[in-house]
């Protein structure tokens, strides 16, 4: 009997080496409804985000679309990331990227963590790293520049006075960090 499973789970992990699970699958991160992409950048898109998932643990979804079904840029964002399975899939985090041909904007939304690293004023500057490509209609140099920039802020780490504040609620929750006085005090009292 322990010589059948033993000889089972063998089999299965030859069958899924590196520990892949069940039904797993690669998602994609490239959603080009609006057409803007080429092939090549939409590939080029998938590889950077795969790199950034690796490095970060965290989504990041480029999504183009030239019909938000009468939904503003904000909501439409929201609403993807949650109804394709990014907010809950097991990373700590994400971002999406959207280009609204529908409502001529572009809008970021986060989920989890990277709501910590990615401040009002750092998402302007995000944002902001993409504009010019973004006129001169280089959609895909857009996303990779506002990527880049994303992955400058994680770098950086999370502002010591980040805070969230929930507009359903009215409750605002701050990101509490130890200090280097904090860790040297609490390492000497112990």
């Amino acid at each position: 009997m322990r010589r059948g499973l033993c000889l089972a789970a063998c089999l299965l992990l030859w069958l899924f080496p590196g520990g892949t699970a069940l039904g797993a699958e690669d998602t994609a991160a490239v959603y080009d409804y609006a057409g803007l992409l080429s092939s090549s950048e939409t590939a080029a898109l998938e590889e950077n985000a795969r790199d950034f998932s690796d490095s970060w643990n965290m989504n990041v979804v480029f999504l183009t679309t030239d019909d938000t079904g009468d939904k503003d840029s904000e909501s439409y964002a929201d609403d993807f990331y949650m109804d394709n399975g990014y907010y809950d899939n097991g990373m700590d985090g994400g971002i999406l990227f959207l280009i609204d041909m529908d409502n001529r904007q572009v809008w970021i939304s986060t989920a989890h963590d990277m709501r910590y690293y990615l401040t009002d004023e750092r998402l302007e500057d995000v944002i902001d790293a993409g504009y010019e490509e973004l006129t001169e209609e280089k959609y895909a140099l857009c996303f990779e520049n506002m990527l880049d920039e994303t992955e400058r802020f994680m770098e950086k780490g999370i502002d010591s006075r980040q805070y969230l504040y929930d507009r359903e609620t009215g409750e605002i929750k701050v990101y509490r960090s130890i200090t280097l006085g904090e860790g040297l005090f609490a390492a000497l009292a112990a």
